[in-house]
């Protein structure tokens, strides 16, 4: 990691899939312990690889091609007062409505926003090998081996077993949003589930990797 990022203070044993896969503090490889920060610095480290400015790389390799012209980076706060009108009123609960704001970043943990439409479409287009080969897919939903075991994360998303099949699931949290995509490989099922709130995992604490 240490070669793509500027001012790092980070040991150089620390590897990118410990970033990916959520394993990267304590001893690297051997703890899940969920890092929305250190998931963060991949932007930093897919800006050095490719020469390109993160929102244009995901513009270019993902968004366009597949279509998905419903899903924003909420890069500042232009952005976001741009598509006002386009995306739904955010709110916390507790006990009573308050209004909220969502949060900008230019960052690969966060400040992206979508529709179930689009997000269907993304999945569409990772199961039929439209944005990953098949080795790097496989990588990717395997979970990542530490120290007692496995880790409920493989490479970007969670990967458990629930009745004997092998759910694939993602969630997003921000203080007034949240977000759950499960997939069922071997039923070719996918939920999607996106909220104006945090209630839809907050409350659940998906970050512990159990759906």
């Amino acid at each position: 990691v240490n070669r793509y990022l500027e001012d790092s203070d980070l040991p150089d044993s620390i590897k990118i899939k410990h970033f990916l896969s959520h394993t990267s503090e304590g001893i690297p490889g051997n703890f899940y312990n969920y890092s929305g920060y250190r998931y963060h610095l991949l932007a930093q480290v897919l800006e050095r690889v490719t020469g390109q400015q993160f929102d244009l790389l995901l513009n270019d390799r993902i968004l366009e091609p597949q279509g998905l012209s419903d899903t924003h980076l909420l890069l500042d706060q232009a952005r976001l007062e741009a598509l006002d009108d386009r995306i739904a009123k955010p709110y916390f609960y507790s006990g009573e409505i308050q209004n909220g704001q969502y949060e900008t970043a230019k960052s690969s943990s966060m400040g992206l926003a979508s529709t179930a439409r689009d997000i269907a479409k993304f999945d569409k287009a990772l199961s039929a090998g439209k944005l990953l080969s098949d080795k790097s897919r496989s990588e990717m939903f395997t979970p990542f081996p530490i120290s007692n075991g496995n880790s409920p994360y493989g490479f970007g998303v969670f990967s458990q077993v629930f009745l004997g099949k092998q759910l694939i699931w993602g969630y997003g949290q921000g203080e007034y949003s949240s977000s759950l995509m499960l997939k069922v490989i071997e039923d070719d099922l996918t939920l999607i589930i996106l909220a104006n709130n945090n209630q839809m995992s907050d409350p659940a604490r998906l970050l512990n990797g159990d759906v």
